[in-house]
This record gives C-alpha cells, sequence and structure tokens, in this order.
C-alpha cells in the first residue's frame, strides 16, 4: 500500500504533465458543484519550498480530507481505506484513475478497495 494516493488520466502518476492533464478549472467546478467539497486557494508549504496549485477539501460527515492539486493531479496522504474510497469517488466524476506511490492502482471491489498492477 501506498504512503499517497494521486487520481490522474496519465499512464503513471510520475509521467511527464501531458495533454489530459486535471486542469484546476476542472477542480475548482467540482467544488462549485458539490456542497460536500470545498476548494482552499493555493498554499505554500513552509519549511520545504513547495506549494500546490490549491486544495480540494472534503467537508461531509464530519471528515475533513484534502486532495491537493498541482500539476495536473490531486495528491492525498494514504490514510485509510476512506480515503481510496473518496479518491475513487473523485476520479470518476473525473474520467481519472487511482495510483499509489508504489505504481499499484486502485479500484472499487466486492469486498471493499482492491489495488492490483497495471
Amino acid at each position: 500500500m501506498a504512503y499517497r494516493i494521486h487520481i490522474h488520466r496519465r499512464s503513471t502518476h510520475w509521467a511527464k504533465p501531458s495533454e489530459g492533464n486535471i486542469t484546476l478549472d476542472e477542480v475548482k467546478a467540482l467544488a462549485l458543484k458539490y456542497p460536500y467539497l470545498d476548494f482552499v486557494e493555493r498554499e505554500e508549504r513552509v519549511g520545504i519550498g513547495q506549494c500546490c496549485g490549491g486544495k480540494v477539501c472534503w467537508t461531509d460527515d464530519n471528515i475533513l480530507m484534502g486532495f491537493q492539486f498541482a500539476e495536473g493531479q490531486l495528491t492525498a496522504d494514504y490514510v485509510d481505506d476512506e480515503t481510496v474510497c473518496r479518491a475513487l469517488y473523485l476520479a470518476g466524476l473525473l474520467k481519472a484513475k487511482v495510483q499509489g506511490d508504489e505504481g499499484e492502482f486502485y479500484r472499487a471491489g466486492a469486498d471493499g478497495v482492491e489495488h492490483y498492477k497495471s
């Protein structure tokens, strides 16, 4: 299992950005369309010199879960299968896929979340 999960449309999450990337406008539009999603503008990460284009925050069921947008994909820390379930939902809305740091892909299975190598 990965430490981070990535929602993207590339062949792999580490492939160079290309056509078909998820756009910031798409991410903002999702947050406007669905009441349980909020978009937080770009944030600077103090100390490591990184930034992202913003973050989609899931705010229903007393859960706050953030997916950072950068370089044509959304990324979140893998916490548990609930994180992956929500990532799979967002990926479905974006016509994208969910992949972990180690190259494994995720999908919904009959008994919960399944991971597989492509």
